[in-house]
């Protein structure tokens, strides 16, 4: 962040003119001595030509202005709304959805794509990296730092194109919420994070000392914090189209959809408008354009019925192809609409950017002479090979927990077998609280709110070894969590009921009660004394 200070007129028609590499810079300036009016803001620019390329910086690369070498390469723009689902897009995002499918068009849309971890962190990281969070595919998973991770940015950046990060809320950021993010350089071209660190050091103060009850969405009761982050997108979209540059942008927005779905639709006209105004740079210049959610709504009481449990599991994803790149290979629209009802996983749209990244568009033959594919993997690239119908959760590496393809029954929550279940689960969670029992209160079993029989597939009924897999909700004491968790038992015992790791999730909200300590993934169990 640059601060320019020092006294000097200014000439009120053409200003002051600065000639700075900083990307951010907060400007203040004085205009009436007598009367105290004055005017401060922060302000933001990227110039795609001013590139740090230092060879030890993950974001160096050879600067390229004008190669023939890259006038082909395909551009791709994510914009991911935190917490959005599909049908949570239907319900709110109308102005946006008329837009993207009149007036850009060509936009298709993997509606069984399914989540394969509980909040942001786990489900983004292998969108970005090919790898599962919390699986020991990747170092420093809980604390970072995470420079040396294989971003997919960093593969574009060596490929000649510029990169970006913007995350508008800092507190909840991907890679610094809880953990060390990144410390040795910034990960992209475009990293706006000390902007929005500052702003947000800004807007608190102003917010405490003038309002403390209001003005959530402004900064400084002047411009809504969300066209910031929007003008921050489409700066750099505009930016590196001027030059003809190719790009990789990850645009993720937290604040106004973290805490509650339904602002959403607070937001459809601003993403509306936005995307109205880049219409010409995305549409006309050889962009893939992406927009996604991460997840569905993972909190609320929404959570406790089946539409709420199947939507936090199925987030949106659509995406547009460039006109050109859809002419010379018709097989990726063919295939994106025939896989549009397949189960899907981050692991495969990552596929689909590394097809980006190494220009492979070409079919899959993954079919034998019966039209069945031959074999079931983990990775499929959507829209080059059929996606096999008989695909299920634990082919596509998706936890049972957050499997939205199984079937189900209630079950009596005040039987026996639920009550040793319950009792069973609360022990788990305070066994995992061991080593913070000091500053973490010993949980209680309230009552069970909800018990369900998770029926075995036709291909799992006849199994020798087949396990009995249960799925419930329960409250706690003192702490009034809400869990929900998978637990089974097998026919050699009866008598015990097994959780499976990273197989509980908390539905409600916790704010600070687990502030005593700062292990990620035990803060939403641990109560504080």
């Amino acid at each position: 962040m640059a601060i320019f200070s020092g006294k000097q007129k200014l000439d009120k028609q053409n200003g002051l003119q600065l000639l700075m590499k900083e990307n951010y810079v907060l400007v203040e300036c004085c205009c009436h001595p007598d009367n105290g009016e004055h005017y401060e803001n922060l302000h933001f620019w990227f110039n795609p030509q001013i590139i740090d390329n230092d060879k030890n910086s993950q974001s160096s690369s050879p600067l390229s202005t004008s190669s023939t070498m890259i006038t082909d390469q395909i551009s791709v723009f994510i914009l991911v709304i935190e917490s959005l689902s599909r049908l949570n897009y239907q319900r709110y995002l109308n102005q946006t959805k008329k837009i993207l499918e009149n007036d850009y068009g060509n936009i298709h849309y993997l509606n069984g794509l399914n989540k394969i971890a509980d909040n942001s962190f786990p489900n983004m990281v292998p969108l970005l990296t090919g790898k599962r969070a919390y699986h020991g595919e990747l170092n420093n998973e809980n604390y970072g730092p995470y420079d040396e991770w294989p971003f997919i940015w960093k593969q574009f950046k060596q490929n000649g194109y510029r990169t970006a990060l913007v995350e508008d809320y800092p507190k909840y950021t991907l890679f610094n919420y809880l953990s060390k993010g990144f410390i040795q350089k910034p990960p992209t071209d475009f990293y706006p994070r000390p902007f929005w660190l500052r702003l947000y050091e800004e807007y608190e103060g102003f917010k405490l000392k003038i309002q403390p009850f209001g003005i959530d969405t402004c900064y400084k009761d002047r411009t809504p914090k969300m066209d910031i982050f929007l003008d921050q997108t489409k700066h750099f979209i505009e930016r590196c189209t001027e030059q003809s540059l190719p790009y990789f942008g990850f645009f993720f927005y937290i604040e106004m959809t973290h805490d509650d779905f339904n602002s959403a639709q607070t937001i459809d006209s601003h993403l509306a408008k936005f995307f109205q105004q880049t219409k010409q740079n995305l549409v006309n210049n050889n962009t893939i354009v992406i927009f996604m959610g991460d997840h569905g709504n993972r909190f609320g009481s929404v959570l406790e019925t089946q539409i709420g449990r199947i939507e936090e599991r199925m987030p949106l994803f659509a995406i547009r192809l460039p006109e050109q790149l859809n002419q010379k290979y018709p097989n990726l629209s063919k295939f994106l609409d025939l896989n549009r009802s397949r189960l899907a996983t981050w692991l495969d749209v990552n596929q689909m950017l590394n097809d980006i990244l190494n220009a492979n568009y070409t079919s899959i033959n993954n079919q034998n002479d019966d039209g069945q594919t031959n074999s079931i993997r983990t990775h499929y690239s959507p829209w080059r090979e059929m996606i096999p119908s008989i695909r299920n959760c634990t082919s596509a590496l998706i936890p049972d927990l957050y499997c939205a393809c199984d079937s189900r029954i209630k079950i009596n929550i005040n039987s026996p077998l639920i009550i040793d279940a319950s009792n069973a689960l609360v022990d788990h969670i305070n066994q995992m609280l061991n080593e913070y029992r000091s500053v973490c209160h010993l949980l209680t079993l309230n009552q069970t709110r909800l018990a369900e029989q998770i029926l075995p597939s036709s291909a799992t009924v006849h199994y020798r070894n087949f396990r009995q897999q249960i799925e419930l909700t329960i409250l706690v004491e003192p702490s009034k969590g809400l869990f929900r968790s998978r637990l089974y038992r097998t026919a050699n015992d009866l008598n015990q009921w097994i959780v499976e790791s990273g197989q509980i999730t908390r539905i409600n909200k916790y704010g600070q009660q687990s502030s005593c300590i700062t292990q990620r993934d035990l803060k939403p169990f641990c109560y504080c004394y």
